[in-house]
């Protein structure tokens, strides 16, 4: 049966779907555009830095880090537009896309190679780096780079402090901030504030910024420590790299510890060392003057002390001529602080007390002491090689009070302790100088030398001969003699054993009864027993010790 022809106009219906054969350059295309997709968005966002200069670095090869992290490249170094600076084009990977805003930093790593960073010293060997950290403004694609490194990461929590001081020793930026030996902080600026002082600002971070309080006490960090104290020779070594590149160390005192944290941007006084910031301004001061011989050692910031504390410090001092008297003396200014003298600070009618009130309140203390004897003098701790200070000393004679004290004149010992120092020192001296050590020296000398000629005498070699011979003579005569008593011992003991039988024949024969007994036969009878255990005693001894015959018998 056939098929039914198509009616005409009837149309012819084509697949949609072109053949197989375009299948494989449509699957290329797809594979293409992917690959293009792809290397587009691995492609990275290009930024440009401005740096002071290239540093080394090199176009393809040096790397861009973030927290230790490669993020990028150098792709592009060439000189800015104002012919100053160089201009780096960074290509970064697009995850840092949220990142290039407004704030954020980048810096050198390695450019200024240091020992106290030890990153820096890495790029010596292997090239600087480009450090990098997020800013969170409005999105950027040109920004200003550092030289060298911030010294506290951007974003890092922490509070702000501003130290002023007159010394800064070998502190710099980048010198860290140590709370009992542990780094907290860093060192972030250091400016001239006028021409006798600086101003430092110091980082410390959370949580230890919660440590620093109004009354903490800040001062410089010492790499070696030698002190002579009281009790001797005293060396502290610094904290971590205070050796290196200074650093500020932070205290506070026990009372201080229950005040509320100090916010951001506090300022506080800045002390070369421990010792100065101890004996730091303690609440208010009352200024006194004293006229003291050879004081132009004294330092400004030395101690005045009482009993061993410290009541105040050494402001300045001048020299003074006396040319009446032709003498020379140094007037000294004196802050005692009267809150280190037991007396508290009173409020009267919701105000503290004025300058005014504090010296007429220190004035009775200080004229006490005075009536009891007590006079400034130069002192020393310890005596001789310590560093110059005052102290409150209560003598047996003190000097009369020339000037009174409601004029600020504190009255000072005639001669100072150094000076009684250094007199008891020479007076020692003298005394050693007195001992005859050189005739003692030669008394020794003299003996040795008898000794000497007394040990190397040939009459005592001739001796020490004569006396082995004798004892060796003796020795032989006790050889001899030993072979010979053991028979004498022998025949004493026959002896007495015969004189035993013949004692007791005559017993036997007086028993009897024969004859008349004579009356002495008794005693003679007892005087040959004894004569008998004589014998036999001698006979033992001779056994015992042969010897016996040459020396005789030993006493007990």
């Amino acid at each position: 049966m056939t098929a039914p022809a198509p009616r005409r106009g009837t149309p012819t219906w084509r697949g949609r779907w072109p053949g197989l054969v375009w299948a494989v350059p449509l699957a290329a295309l797809i594979i293409v555009a992917y690959l293009g997709l792809q290397a587009f968005a691995r492609q990275g966002i290009d930024v440009v830095v401005t740096f002071e200069s290239a540093h080394g670095a090199r176009a393809g090869d040096t790397p861009v880090v973030y927290k230790g992290v490669r993020i990028g490249r150098v792709t592009k170094i060439e000189v800015s537009k104002d012919i100053r600076h160089v201009d780096m084009t960074l290509r970064l990977e697009p995850r840092a896309r949220n990142a290039l805003r407004d704030g954020a930093r980048f810096w050198m790593i390695g450019a200024q190679p240091s020992l106290t960073d030890l990153s820096s010293l890495s790029a010596v060997v292997s090239g600087v780096s480009i450090g990098a950290a997020p800013g969170s403004g409005a999105p950027r694609r040109h920004f200003v780079g550092l030289d060298a490194p911030p010294p506290v990461p951007p974003g890092e929590p922490g509070s702000y402090y501003v130290l002023a001081g007159a010394d800064l020793g070998a502190m710099r930026v980048g010198a860290g901030v140590y709370y009992q030996g542990l780094e907290v902080g860093r060192v972030t600026r250091v400016t001239l504030d006028t021409a006798q002082g600086f101003r430092v600002t110091a980082f410390v971070a959370a949580p230890y910024d919660r440590l620093v309080k109004p009354d903490s006490l800040f001062y410089g960090a010492k790499a070696l420590e030698v002190r002579l104290t009281r009790t001797g020779l005293a060396a502290r070594l610094g904290p971590g790299n205070s050796a290196l590149a200074g650093g500020v160390e932070f205290a506070t005192p026990a009372e201080a510890q229950g005040e509320p944290q100090s916010l951001s941007g506090a300022t506080f006084h800045f002390y070369p060392d421990l010792d100065g910031a101890e004996l730091g301004p303690v609440g208010p001061e009352v200024v006194y003057h004293a006229s003291i011989a050879g004081g132009g050692g004294l330092r400004p910031g030395a101690p005045v002390l009482l009993e061993g504390f410290p009541i105040g410090r050494v402001l300045g001092r001048r020299l003074t001529l006396d040319d009446a008297a032709g003498r020379t003396a140094a007037v000294v200014q004196i802050a005692i602080a009267p809150e280190r003298l037991g007396l508290s600070d009173e409020i009267r009618d919701g105000a503290a007390l004025s300058p005014d009130d504090w010296r007429r309140r220190t004035n009775p203390v200080l004229a006490r002491l005075i009536r009891r004897g007590y006079r400034l003098q130069l002192s020393q701790s310890p005596p001789v090689l310590g560093p110059a200070g005052l102290e409150l000393v209560r003598l047996d004679s003190p000097p009369p009070v020339t000037e009174p004290l409601a004029s600020g004149a504190l009255p000072a010992a005639g001669v100072a302790s150094l000076g009684s120092v250094i007199a008891r020192a020479d007076g020692l001296l003298r005394s050693a100088q007195a001992v005859p050590l050189a005739e003692i020296g030669q008394n020794l000398r003299q003996l040795t030398g008898r000794l000497d000629a007394l040990a190397g005498s040939p009459q005592v070699a001739d001796s020490l001969g004569h006396l082995h011979a004798a004892l060796a003579n003796l020795d032989q005569i006790t050889a001899d003699v030993r072979p010979q008593a053991g028979p004498l011992a022998a025949k004493l003991a026959q002896a007495a054993d015969s004189l035993d039988q013949a004692a007791a024949a005559a017993k036997r024969a007086l028993g009897g009864g024969g004859a008349a007994a004579d009356a002495s036969l008794p005693d003679t009878l007892q005087q040959v027993t004894a004569a008998a255990r004589a014998l036999r005693t001698l006979a033992d001894d001779l056994d015992r010790h042969p010897e016996a015959v040459l020396k005789g018998k030993g006493r007990p």
